[in-house]
């Protein structure tokens, strides 16, 4: 349970990633120190966006290519599942022969494990072989000095020692590990609650201003993309949400199993060392079987955390990697996040529908304006008030689509209603309208109000848009892992696989001393010590 369980924390940190798809300046010295410095602390983009030096650009897009390669590059690990061949391919959670070489690392404990076990019960078995058929020959007890009664005693105090220190040593590393397990966890389920959020935002806005257009061609597949993307994602959110209790279970099922094995470990430990002093010869033998269980679940423990100190390694170098340049990480492959040129088409698109409204909105101010001139012309004599200012165009022609400088004669989208207030119309009748100078009728009015609103949402929206598209809330989540929870995750596991070496290197001085000091007492007289060369009594 504690290796499967153990095995599901590992993997979390994909998890969420892969079900989401879609949808989702420092100063130094000289050039190269610069490089070096932003490729060891993963702010290449973040500086290419602040320097217009473009033989420094294509140097720190080096340097940071360099550095996701070498992310990828792992330690070359024996892979069984290939001729025990090097694998020497990067970090691909798909790949079969990467799962087998790095399960191949615990191979040690797995193996420790099973001799332990084989030789405590051939010991087993040879003892009662032993009381089978040895039992019936008269032997004489041999008698050991005081020396040699005591120096088993002081090396089993000297073991009992170090695997309590083992088992102190595990304790922590187990709490560590709960701890940094549960703040990665929930560094991804806030991830995923925000990208709710956002897309909930976007989905609004899309459906808003399609629904503002008049007209409404096409306008099914945008509402139709805008539902989708909502309901994936509400998909998400609520399995997420769902399996968080049932995640954090997992987490409170290995911390118990590992705070009872910890706690079995002490007290064997104390109890062996009291019936050492004591010379308890049966209770010697109990625990020697007991702590073979034991030692062979420790020895397996020791393989496990080893194996998952090195999933979380590599996991958090490709985190590291991504976050660098993630066209060249292995968790880009994975992450079917679109390019930044396709990211800005659509984006372009966004920029077009708002071109729209504001041609719808110029649109009907022109015709305010035009029935604003065709009644001077019926009527002389009537003061109509001043024309109607168009809106401002935020955004150039296509296909560039830059960002244009609005003349200070047009009104802005985001001040439509407050600016344009002073020519709307309460009612719908047009001499009634250009009697009081408010040449704008109010359904046409509302209308406007409604397009320009939209149009505004839009712009608000598309920095997020575009960070859903090109997957910037992986980079930033994976930024606050491998930043905050890499390390705890780590300093545990490291603590872990330590303190289980330690305990199962002291119990096994233990069960052999155990049986050196079991065979030391006397079987009737545990209170008797005489020398080997006196004489019987």
């Amino acid at each position: 349970m504690a290796g499967r369980s153990g095995a599901a924390a590992a993997s979390l940190l994909l998890v969420f990633f892969l079900t989401l798809g879609p949808a989702l300046a420092y100063q130094a010295e000289d050039v190269n120190s610069r490089v070096m410095w932003a490729g060891q602390h993963g702010v290449v983009r973040r500086t290419l966006l602040a320097t217009n030096d473009s033989i420094y650009q294509q140097q720190l897009i080096d340097a940071a290519n360099a550095h996701a390669a070498a992310a990828l590059a792992i330690t070359p690990r024996v892979d069984p599942t290939n001729g025990m061949k090097k694998y020497e391919g990067g970090y691909d959670v798909t790949d079969m022969h990467y799962w087998a070489s790095v399960v191949f690392t615990g191979v040690y404990g797995f193996a420790l494990a099973i001799i332990s076990l084989l030789v405590g019960i051939l010991y087993l078995l040879f003892k009662c072989f032993c009381a089978c058929c040895c039992s019936g020959r008269n032997k004489k007890p041999v008698e050991y000095t005081l020396t040699a009664r005591l120096w088993p005693k002081a090396l089993v105090l000297v073991y009992t020692l170090l695997a309590i220190s083992g088992a102190v040593v595990v304790y922590s590393g187990n709490g560590k590990l709960s701890t940094s397990l549960r703040g990665t966890t929930s560094t991804i389920i806030n991830a995923v609650a925000d990208i709710k959020v956002d897309v909930d935002q976007v989905a609004a806005a899309l459906t808003n201003a399609t629904q503002a257009l008049d007209d409404k061609s096409g306008s099914s597949a945008v509402m139709d993309a805008a539902k989708g993307l909502q309901d994936a994602t509400t998909s998400v959110n609520l399995t997420v949400q769902d399996n968080k209790d049932k995640v954090y279970g997992y987490f409170d099922k290995v911390k118990l199993a590992l705070t009872i094995i910890a706690a079995i470990v002490l007290a064997l430990s104390v109890a062996g060392l009291a019936s050492t002093v004591l010379g308890v010869r049966p209770l010697l033998m109990i625990l020697f079987v007991v702590a073979l269980i034991i030692l062979f679940f420790t020895w397996l423990l020791f393989g496990i955390t080893f194996m998952l100190d090195n999933v979380i390694t590599d996991t958090c170098q490709a985190m590291e990697s991504y976050t660098i340049d993630s066209r060249n990480s292995s968790l880009g492959e994975l992450l079917p996040c679109i390019d930044t040129d396709t990211a800005n088409d659509a984006l372009n698109k966004g920029k077009q529908s708002v071109k729209n409204l504001v041609t719808q909105v110029n649109g009907g101010i022109k015709n305010a304006n035009d029935a604003r001139t065709a009644a001077l012309i019926r009527y002389p004599t009537l003061n109509a008030g001043s024309a109607i200012p168009y809106l401002c165009d935020p955004y150039g022609p296509s296909p560039d689509y830059d960002t244009a400088s609005c003349p200070p004669d047009q009104g802005r989208l985001g001040t439509f209603r407050q600016n344009y207030s002073a020519f709307a119309c309460d009612t719908d009748d047009g001499q009634t309208c250009d009697q009081n100078h408010k040449p704008i009728k109010n359904t046409d009015f509302n209308k406007m109000v409604n397009a320009t609103g939209a149009a505004e949402s839009v712009i608000i929206i598309m920095p997020v848009l575009f960070d859903l598209v090109t997957c910037q809330f992986v980079n930033v989540t994976f930024t606050k892992v491998v930043t905050y929870d890499c390390a705890p995750m780590k300093t545990s596991l490291n603590l872990l696989w330590i303190g289980f070496v330690v305990v199962s290197v002291a119990f096994v001085f233990l069960e052999v001393f155990w049986m050196v000091v079991r065979t030391r007492v006397p079987r009737n007289d545990v209170s008797r010590v005489q020398h080997i060369n006196d004489q019987p009594l």
